[in-house]
């Protein structure tokens, strides 16, 4: 059974890998917002998270050749079988003893590693916690505490933002600032941050999952950003990119990212070019991410 899961687990990361692929390309089309790509990131996630998929003729992974070497029926979906170490994948027969006992190996330092990972996770926002837990209530969701350097919206559940002492919510820079926190309270960032960060626990064992977790962070700051500068004209959008360079060197508080976390410099390039998009430029993108989405989220026929 733990071999098993360790061979699913090898065949989604190299369907989350193909999928990423797609992705990078896409986040390189300038004109499509960042909040579309951000809402994109979903596809690689369920790669990495379901061993199944419907099975269906449009398919990305039906085009890759011999990288979907046979795909396993289950009903109206299938489960790849892109390693191709094994014969077969229900029951798990290996082509050798040899790889079966490497399979064997492997399968348990995967789980030793990734229990570790995700126990660490636990810890750290457990601490986080309670290193917040004093920030003073100053009015409906904001608090404030001189623990943190850097606006962040802390919580999974019952996430509130924390403001740095001396940040005025009424002042010029306030309402972009929470705009941003507030984007990310109603989108359950941080939740899906907890979420990323797990998956990537385990799937330790991927380089490219912890570049796609960089990049769906980076994506997921862009996205509010985005929110912050709707409807905000040049001078605005210049305080707000001068408001990002004072908190940039503000601490992480984990899970969450404080609002002058990321890359920075990435993050003013934007606020000072943006440009809103038009309705038809929306709906473009749209019908353009949701087909692609179909092309990647099922597995060809069996």
């Amino acid at each position: 059974m733990r071999s098993l899961a360790f061979y699913v687990a090898l065949s989604m990361n190299i369907a989350a890998c193909v999928m990423f692929a797609v992705l990078f390309l896409v986040r390189l089309i300038r004109p499509i917002p960042r909040r579309y790509v951000f809402v994109f990131w979903a596809v690689v996630a369920l790669r990495l998270m379901l061993p199944f998929a419907p099975a269906g003729s449009l398919s990305l992974l039906g085009l890759s050749g011999g990288l979907v070497r046979r795909a396993v029926p289950l009903g109206w979906f299938s489960v790849t079988n892109s390693v191709g170490l094994a014969q077969e994948v229900f029951p798990l027969t290996f082509a050798s003893d040899a790889v079966g006992a490497a399979f064997a190996v492997g399968s348990a330092v995967w789980l030793i590693v990734a229990g570790l990972a995700v126990l660490c996770v636990g810890i750290a926002y457990i601490l986080s916690l309670r290193r917040l837990r004093s920030a003073v209530p100053l009015r409906e969701e904001l608090y404030v505490s001189p623990l943190v350097s850097s606006p962040v919206l802390v919580g999974v559940f019952r996430p509130k933002i924390i403001l740095p002492q001396g940040f005025d919510p009424d002042g010029p820079e306030g309402a972009p600032v929470l705009s941003h926190e507030r984007a990310h309270k109603r989108r359950r960032d941080n939740l899906w941050r907890l979420v990323a960060i797990l998956l990537c626990c385990v799937h330790w064992f991927n380089p490219l999952a912890w570049l796609m977790l960089r990049l769906f962070f980076r994506d997921m700051e862009l996205s509010c950003d985005e929110r912050a500068l709707r409807g905000q004209d040049p001078a605005a959008r210049v305080r707000y990119a001068e408001t990002l360079l004072q908190f940039s060197a503000g601490p992480e508080v984990f899970p969450a990212s404080a609002f002058g976390g990321g890359e920075t410099a990435l993050r003013v390039k934007q606020a000072l070019s943006y440009k809103r998009v038009s309705l038809c430029g929306a709906i473009i993108s749209i019908v353009f991410l949701l087909g692609l989405a179909v092309f990647c989220l099922t597995n060809p026929p069996a």
